[in-house]
């Protein structure tokens, strides 16, 4: 909703969402590349899902 509502919140809304994938895009590739399988993958997504619904559902 913050999005969709427009002006500064949204726009700063916008720019934390796309640090965070790029986060969770590199958090992901460290762990492949150590050896982490696709569950743990997935589980560090699910977590960073999870902290955006409860953030933005404020």
């Amino acid at each position: 909703m913050k999005i969709a509502a427009g002006g500064a919140a949204a726009k700063r809304e916008a720019e934390l969402m796309v640090k965070e994938k790029v986060s969770a895009a590199q958090t992901a590739v460290l762990k492949a590349a150590t050896g982490t399988g696709p569950v743990g993958i997935a589980r560090g997504y699910r977590r960073k899902v999870q902290a955006n619904v409860r953030r933005l559902s404020r």
